[in-house]
């Protein structure tokens, strides 16, 4: 099947889109047609995404008023260029080590070896880093330069953004979020840039109108200002005008009605969730503040994991965005109309009730690191059975995506544990360290 094919089938199937991208397919949220208009390439008038001038950076002020930030940057390269650009701004302030939460995505750690930058690993509670876990870490890891956390995560967990913030000044080093799935909490007044982050990492195509690829960097810390130099080493000489275009759609949309949009949401979200509860669902996550417009599920209570309940769901026409072994995750945007809602409620009430099970949510496994990430991912290495890695060094970072959060990380030892959960996630061969 060609890509055009199987894109043709998925979109032909007609079923409600709870997943990325935040438009969701629908034409109200992106009038750009066929987007032929809007692909052109740096001619004079319109200028390069990295020379810092003209319309692309009127663009970049307009949401640098809106998010109240120093710096915004456009991105058409995801969040990953955003992340390689802040992580690479940190290393020219003289940063070498930096704490990152575990639950970090796969571009940071790439990025991180690309950088040579020593990470060092704080481990999460109930998906979020509190203030106790950074001060300890801060005060095991002496050396490090600065904080990465990743929030909300995959599941809409949000962690205490200014509690960390207080415990980073206290340290006297940067908190950088990766807020990948968070840029809408703006509209809920707890955007990280509001907490305090020194800079944010935003994907809003994933929860806003914007084309895939878009994203947003945010800066409130006069150290790290000087950023296109280090955006244009990792991005694209061609970016795509398309996705910088929705860029701006997108702020224009925020400005005049992003707020009120979210706030109705909101409330959709909440009756769902008590709808989803009272035929049998739990309610993923919980023991702090979480996503409002995040629909995640725990399908064990009536019997299912996550994936049969998802599965069930699709053949409802409802496609959710994830689902594990628990739970089911789906992105609920303003441009779901009541008729794609009563399809989800229809398609919820599908999975039958059965016997409870529990499969509580799987920890992170603390692995013995042997070597830096750079050092593995620029070491000859092989590939192997999974069953085969037990003791071997990891040459790659071992992920199913979604969500993209890394088994395994490059240098690291790989364990029993690890390959269980290598094997439930799919992957038949991980590439090891050839000695």
């Amino acid at each position: 099947m060609t890509l055009l094919e199987a894109i043709g089938r998925q979109t032909g199937e007609n079923a409600v889109r709870l997943h990325t991208p935040g438009h969701s397919g629908k034409r109200c949220a992106l009038p750009f047609g066929l987007f032929l208009d809007f692909d052109l390439t740096e001619l004079p008038g319109i200028g390069s995404l990295y020379d810092g001038f003209g319309p692309i950076r009127q663009s970049e002020q307009k949401a640098e008023r809106l998010f109240g930030t120093r710096r915004t940057l456009f991105s058409a390269g995801g969040c990953t260029l955003c992340i390689q650009t802040m992580l690479a701004l940190a290393v020219q302030s003289g940063v070498k080590q930096i704490l990152f939460s575990r639950n970090l995505h796969r571009s940071v750690i790439n990025t991180a070896a690309l950088l040579d930058i020593t990470p060092r690993f704080m481990y999460p509670e109930n998906g979020r880093i509190t203030p106790a876990v950074l001060e300890t870490a801060l005060t095991s890891n002496p050396e490090a330069g600065a904080v990465t956390v990743t929030s909300p995560d995959y599941y809409g967990r949000i962690s205490d953004i200014a509690g960390l913030k207080k415990v980073c000044k206290k340290f006297s080093v940067p908190l950088f979020v990766d807020n990948a799935h968070g840029s809408h909490l703006w509209c809920f007044g707890i955007h990280p840039t509001a907490l305090g982050a020194d800079m944010c990492a935003d994907s809003p195509h994933k929860t806003l109108p914007v084309l895939t690829g878009g994203a947003w960097l945010h800066i409130n810390n006069p150290a790290f200002e000087r950023a296109k130099q280090a955006e244009a080493l990792f991005g694209s000489t061609s970016p795509s005008f398309p996705v910088l275009a929705s860029l701006e759609m997108c702020v224009d949309w925020l400005a005049k009605e992003g707020k009120q949009a979210f706030v109705t949401l909101a409330g959709k979200t909440a009756y769902l969730y008590e709808f989803a509860k009272k035929i049998g669902f739990g309610v993923f996550g919980g023991g702090g503040e979480s996503d409002p417009v995040r629909l995640t599920l725990d399908a064990n209570p009536l019997g299912y994991t996550g994936t049969q309940a998802a599965e069930i769901l699709a053949q409802n026409g409802a496609q959710a965005e994830f689902a594990d072994h628990q739970a089911v995750v789906m992105i609920l945007t303003p441009f779901h109309r009541s008729a794609d809602l009563a399809r989800l409620k229809k398609a919820l009430m599908a999975v039958r009730q059965k016997k409870p099970v529990y499969t509580p949510e799987i920890p992170f496994i603390q692995a013995k690191t042997a070597l830096t990430p750079r050092q593995a991912l620029l070491a000859k290495n092989r590939s192997v059975p999974v069953k085969n890695a037990v003791g071997k060094i990891a040459a790659q970072a071992v992920c199913p995506c979604p969500p993209g959060i890394p088994i395994v990380i490059p240098g690291e030892q790989i364990s029993p544990e690890a390959v269980d959960a290598i094997f439930e996630a799919g992957i038949g061969e991980v590439n090891i360290i050839c000695v």
